[in-house]
């Protein structure tokens, strides 16, 4: 029959064999995950989220020291219509006396305005229209008192100078 050592070399080397095995295979493993990379963002794309977020911020910043700036750089970044619903929703002052009324209220003591970004991101497919939609959210108002709000901004580009505007916003 087998000799006792011979079945235990048998055994052995088997085990051997498999921890060998269990070491090349986690090295190999080990060696093809260190090349793995994270892509940086497209510079365009990176370029629309930006311009989101500073559309968000000229609708939302309440602040009184940008106040009017805002309200004067949102009618340059929208279109006529995304305007008009800004205007219904009272986000942006539809006249001078109006924009005038609201930053005296801002200047008001205790009505420390301001906003912050929780979150920008692509939400979806480009629209047939060729409109990219960003996710924003984040908070604006007093710091004791802030109001959430979550918009997405659809943003395309203008056909003449191929600078970026809103051509459509949702509100959620």
């Amino acid at each position: 029959m087998f000799h006792s050592s011979a079945i235990q070399n048998k055994i052995c080397g088997n085990v051997a064999w498999k921890k060998y095995g269990s070491i090349i295979l986690g090295c190999f493993i080990l060696t093809s995950c260190a090349h793995i990379e994270i892509q940086p963002k497209d510079p365009q794309l990176q370029k629309i989220e930006n311009f989101a977020e500073q559309v968000t911020r000229h609708i939302y910043d309440n602040d009184a020291s940008a106040y009017v700036a805002n309200q004067a750089a949102i009618k340059t970044e929208v279109t006529p219509p995304v305007l008009a619903e800004l205007q219904s929703k009272g986000l942006v002052a539809k006249t001078a006396a109006e924009m005038q009324a609201k930053l005296k209220t801002f200047k008001q003591p205790g009505e420390l305005g301001g906003m912050t970004i929780d979150r920008k991101d692509f939400s979806g497919k480009a629209t047939p229209e060729g409109l990219i939609p960003v996710e924003v959210k984040g908070a604006t108002g007093p710091v004791a008192k802030p109001e959430k709000f979550d918009i997405i901004i659809f943003v395309g580009m203008r056909p003449k100078d191929k600078t970026l505007i809103v051509g459509k916003i949702e509100f959620k």
